[in-house]
Parts: C-alpha cells; structure tokens; sequence
C-alpha cells in the first residue's frame, strides 16, 4: 500500500511502491490517501486549529485530495500499473491502520506536512508492518532488488525487518549484510547469515568503521552508496522517535540523509 498524502512526493512514492510489489512476486498494489478534514474530526481544539491554519498555505482537505488524486491518477495511466485508489476521511493514525491491517509493505515518502508525518509515524510505530521509506531527495535508483543492503546489529528490530522483508530479499540478486563500528563479537554475523541461509539466500558480509567524528548513519549510507546498493533493510528506532531525533540516533540519521528505499520496522 503507498500511502499518498502530498501530491509533489506522489509519482516517487507510487514507482517505488510498484517496483517493491513487481519484485515480491507481483503483489496487489493500492494507493491510499486519507482525508483529513476538520470539520468531521473529533479532537481537541488546538488540533482542529492547527488543521484550519494549514489550509491557508496548503489549500484545503478537499483541495489537497483533489491534487493528489490527480497526479495519480496521470501516473497510473503513464504507468500502466494495476491499482487500486483508496480514500479514508479521518485521522491520519486510526484511518491507516484500518485501511492497512491486510497490507504486507507500507510504502511512504520522506515527509513534508503533517499528514504524512502523522502517516509515517503510525506506519512506523502503531501498524506492525514493514514500512518502506522513500526518500525525495536526489535521484533514486532506477531498479528495486538488484542489490539490497542489510544493515545488521543482533536487535530484536533489525530480526523483524528481515524476517518481513523475505520476500524481497528472497527476489533479490544480490544481499550484502552490513556492520558499522561493531566489536569482534558483533562482527560475528553467524546468526543472519544463518537466518538468510535458511529461507534460500545468500549474503556477504560487509564491515565498516566511521572515521573520526562521522556519524554511523554516514558511514552505513557510504558502504551501501560504494557496493552500488538500490535499497537498505534496517531495525528502526531502537530508542524511540524522540530521543533519537534529540540525540542524533541512526534511524532518524539514515531517514534524513538517504538517497535509497528504506525497508524497515520497528
């Protein structure tokens, strides 16, 4: 499902939405945008307020609909892409995860407005799905599986994102697992390699060590960028939104800086 709540990102979001169900064996596509109109929301005030005030730079929840209702519509015929269009009136959280409870991949852009943060957020955090995050800075690459990149640490969200990216990983023609600044016992990659072996994929392995005073988000980014990876598979948030957004956390590092899909779960 490629949620479609800003019409400048919707193009992005929807190729990299087919290219993802093209590669998992042809999967159903669907697009959805939710609606959310102030009028039929029940919420505190400062909600409603902050939704009126939107539309003086935004346009309206019906205008905004109608905008991204239309470059979709231009792209499906361009595409010639089988998909259904999904529109949900409500909160952004709760008409997500209604509209997503059957979808295997959630697929959102980098957001700009606060639908599609809310959006994200609720994907990320409340869904229990593989999330797939398009960046919308710089060009994306043009395939989607030739070669994905794990960037593994032994957590319990890094084994989830794996175990719900199979399908693509199994459809992949090339995994390269990643580590970044681990010690000898965490270089020990025994146990993904072993979980990829077991469902039919094989993987190298990849260790990478920042220089001084580089982030690990950079460096990971930079080994994925240097082997010519089209996409990253990675545990998201270990420590929450909030304190990594304070402290500069991988996640949100990788989400800001990426120029490559993200699959990921929390």
């Amino acid at each position: 499902m490629a949620v479609i709540e800003e019409a400048s990102s919707a193009r992005r979001c929807l190729t990299v939405a087919q290219r993802a169900a093209q590669l998992a064996r042809s999967m159903p596509l669907a697009a959805l945008h939710i609606c959310v109109d102030p009028a039929k929301l029940i919420t505190a005030a400062e909600e409603y307020d902050i939704q009126r005030m939107r539309e003086l730079e935004e346009g309206t929840a019906g205008e905004r609909l109608a905008r991204a209702r239309h470059v979709f519509e231009g792209w499906a015929s361009f595409s010639g892409a089988e998909v259904r269009w999904l529109e949900h009136v409500g909160a952004v959280e709760s008409s997500l995860l209604a509209e997503s409870k059957d979808a295997a991949l959630i697929v959102i852009a980098q957001p700009h407005n606060l639908d599609s943060g809310d959006a994200l957020h609720a994907a990320i955090f409340g869904s229990g799905r593989l999330v797939l995050f398009v960046p919308t800075e710089g060009a994306l690459p043009t395939v989607l599986g030739d070669h994905m990149v794990i960037a593994w640490k032994p957590r319990t969200q890094a084994r989830k994102t794996v175990m719900s990216a199979l399908p693509w990983l199994q459809a992949a023609k090339r995994v390269t697992v990643v580590t970044v600044d681990e010690n000898a016992a965490g270089q020990d990659c025994t146990e993904i390699i072993e979980m990829l072996q077991e469902h039919g994929i094989s993987a190298e392995v990849r260790h990478g060590r920042t220089e001084r005073g580089q982030h690990i988000a950079l460096r990971l980014l930079s080994e994925a960028e240097s082997i010519g990876a089209d996409s990253i598979v990675m545990g998201a948030f270990r420590f929450g939104q909030i304190f990594e957004w304070v402290f500069g956390g991988v996640t949100h590092e990788v989400l800001r800086r990426t120029r490559l899909p993200v699959f990921m779960m929390h």
